[in-house]
Formats: structure tokens, C-alpha cells, sequence
């Protein structure tokens, strides 16, 4: 495949970042400097489901699929971005919210909401995200996706009456998770939209950070 365009829709790593506060905040140390050893390096402390994450079947199922044993091209190929900027405080996703895209629908659905641009430790972007419904969930399961995404950090937002079903629904039929995603409006007029989403080889990981990435495929 050929790509005319890449766009980066991964949330930066940093000390304390704005993220899930169910997680410790990370922590980035300047562990050894070039002043003191004749090198830089960094020392990482963080949940595997911090920042822009995969969540494999084993994040929700002890007998799931781990990141590691997870086909790698199951992580790339076409997708559809799903235009819900229009998405308020606290409003759900639907089946109906989806139904316009259904002949047209590829492997991977990119659930484009805007609240990537909000990033910040406040109680709006934390707490007050649109977030997938039951109902959507089982729509999306039912068109035989591999893979979801979404610009917060929980694809059911933080509310815990609302948190666990699509996650449920989506892992239990082996659908993956990309959350903490950073999707600028742009991603809509991609034509021919491929998805590449790596996550790092956690031998058993539930779960792993990625590096994610919209292209426009030329063939």
C-alpha cells in the first residue's frame, strides 16, 4: 500500500498526563543524564492502559486473548470515521447515530467525538464524555468489525453504570479497543482511510500503549 497522507492520532506520554484517574498518574523520570553518565534515558511507570491504548480480550476476560498472541494485521487496514462531533456533555452514541455509514462500514470504525481536544484534568473531560452505548456496541458486534477506537479514555466514558457493557460486549467477541486517541476534524476527509494501530509485545498483556496513525491509501 501506498500512503499520501499520514496524520499521527496519538495523545502524547508525559509525567502526570491527563488521564484515566482509576490509574496512578504516569510517571516519567530523568533516571541518568549525559552530564552524570555520558548518556539520557528515562524511567517509565505506568499502566499498560494509559495514553493511546489497546485493550485486548484480557482486559476483561481471564481466559482472553492477550495483546501478545493477537494477529498484527488484525491492527491495520480500512476503516470508517464516524462524524459524532456534534456529541455534548455526557450524551450516549447509538445505533442511529451510526445507521448512515452502514453499507460503506470497513474492519475498523473510528468513533470521531472531539473530546481528544480536551485533554486536561478537569471533571468535563473526565467525567463527561460522550460515550458508546449498550446498544451501539452490540450494533457495531453485529457488522463484524475487528476494531473500534475513540478519542477519550474509556470508549464507555467514566460513568460506572455505563463503563462496563460495551467494553463487555466488544472483548467478549473479540473486538479490540483503541482509546486515548487525538482525532482532529481533518480525519473525515480522508478518502480510502486505513487505520494503523501498533500496540507494543506485552507477552500477556490485557493491554498495551500504541502508536496510532490515520493514512489516505493510494491503492
Amino acid at each position: 500500500m501506498n500512503f499520501s497522507r499520514l496524520i499521527d492520532i496519538t495523545q502524547p506520554l508525559f509525567h502526570a498526563c491527563p488521564d484515566n484517574p482509576a490509574f496512578p498518574p504516569m510517571e516519567m523520570l530523568n533516571e541518568m543524564r549525559f552530564e552524570e553518565q555520558g548518556w539520557n534515558a528515562e524511567r517509565l511507570i505506568f499502566f499498560t492502559h494509559i495514553g493511546t491504548h489497546i485493550d485486548a480480550p484480557q482486559h476483561r476476560k481471564n481466559n482472553g486473548k492477550t495483546i501478545d498472541i493477537m494477529p498484527l494485521n488484525t491492527f491495520i487496514g480500512p476503516a470508517t470515521a464516524i462524524d459524532l462531533y456534534h456529541k455534548g456533555v455526557d450524551e450516549g452514541i447509538f445505533p442511529d447515530d451510526l445507521k448512515s455509514y452502514e453499507k460503506n462500514m470497513k474492519k475498523i470504525v473510528i468513533l470521531c467525538t472531539g473530546w481528544g481536544e480536551k485533554r486536561s484534568n478537569t471533571d468535563m473531560y473526565i467525567n463527561h464524555s460522550p460515550w458508546l452505548s449498550k446498544e451501539a456496541a452490540l450494533w457495531l458486534m453485529e457488522h463484524g468489525i475487528c476494531g473500534v477506537g475513540i478519542d477519550h479514555f474509556s470508549i464507555g466514558g467514566a460513568n460506572p453504570d455505563r463503563v462496563e457493557a460495551p467494553h463487555d460486549i466488544l472483548l467478549s467477541a473479540g473486538i479490540w479497543i483503541l482509546e486515548g486517541l487525538l482525532l482532529p476534524k481533518e480525519i473525515l476527509n480522508i478518502r480510502n482511510l486505513h487505520i494503523i494501530a501498533l500496540p507494543l509485545l506485552l507477552k500477556g498483556g490485557s493491554g498495551a500503549p500504541a502508536r496510532a496513525i490515520a493514512a489516505e491509501c493510494m491503492a
